[in-house]
């Protein structure tokens, strides 16, 4: 009887960790979420104003500008969350088998909110980076003339393949950070 109760308590107290748990890793999530948002809004309100004060004509160069920088912001957003999750996913995957190996409780890794975390941030730094790049790239025209070797215009050598080397050096970068932060997290919560 008395070990009932006991295992009763132990496992109210668990539940009630985990909930704290989730309650705070929901309530962080939720506060990065608030200060990017604000923060977007004050940055980009005041960059408008100052674009205003340089003359009335380039606010709608402003604005085609930040939505440029929005659908990089947003497309890369969703690029990297569902990566992140996923691989989240299937690390977790791949880690069962040992710890049922070993009788140990596999432990709660936040997939969700840092996923949501890692991309937001992420998108942020992305966006910024390659706005000049995708405008060059999304305004592209033909010189007319051919490089010698490959045959190609010399437009594509002006205006596409910066943003095609930048996507190729920024995606391998980030994807060996990532993995290198995402094992020293799974190695310290061993």
């Amino acid at each position: 009887m008395a070990e009932e109760i006991e295992n009763k308590t132990q496992e109210n107290i668990k539940k009630e960790i985990k909930t704290k748990k989730i309650k705070t890793r929901t309530l962080l999530v939720i506060i990065v979420l608030a200060v990017f948002i604000i923060g977007s809004a004050i940055i980009n309100r005041a960059n408008y104003l100052e674009t205003l004060e340089i003359g009335e004509e380039y606010g709608e160069v402003f604005l085609q500008t930040m939505k440029y920088k929005r659908n990089i912001a947003i497309l890369n957003f969703i690029v990297v969350f569902c990566t992140v999750y996923i691989t989240n996913g299937l690390i977790k995957k791949g880690l069962r088998k040992f710890f049922e190996e070993e009788k140990k409780e596999m432990p709660h890794l936040p997939n969700k909110s840092l996923a949501l975390v890692f991309a937001l941030l992420t998108s942020i730094i992305v966006s910024n980076m390659f706005l000049q790049k995708t405008i060059l790239f999304v305004n592209a025209s033909q010189f007319g003339i051919s490089d010698p070797i490959f045959n190609m215009d010399v437009g594509f050598y002006m205006f596409n393949m910066p943003l095609i080397r930048t996507i190729t050096i920024l995606w391998s970068n980030t994807s060996y950070t990532f993995n290198n932060i995402y094992s020293r997290i799974l190695y310290n919560s061993i």
